[in-house]
């Protein structure tokens, strides 16, 4: 991991770069399809609390990299989720990631 500044970021999921009062972070990858969400979501959601805990940030913007459409990720999402045996928890952690983010935000 590379760290320039305090909010700055760059590790195998997420970049982040502050620049004034905006931090731009962009996911590696689709965050949908990549499996590290669940092995990194304690660095993505203490990245959110340190953002959260400065007022040198007002903004952060989330954006991804995926080169795909959104009906491909969309489709092989699903085609990956439902081809383990255990699909329910993989969709179940999937989500609880994504609702601990969104609750850090608000």
């Amino acid at each position: 991991m590379t760290v320039t500044n305090q909010f700055d970021r760059n590790n195998d999921y997420f970049t982040a770069k502050k620049t004034g009062k905006v931090v731009v972070l962009r996911f590696k990858g689709n965050p949908l399809l990549n499996s590290a969400i669940f092995k990194d979501r304690d660095a993505v959601l203490d990245y959110f609390d340190l953002v959260s805990s400065s007022d040198a940030i007002q903004v952060v913007v989330l954006l991804n990299r995926s080169k795909r459409s959104p009906r491909e990720t969309y489709c092989e999402f699903y085609k990956m989720i439902f081809s383990t045996q255990y699909w329910e928890n993989s969709l179940l952690k999937m989500y609880r990631t994504f609702d601990q983010i969104n609750f850090k935000n608000h």
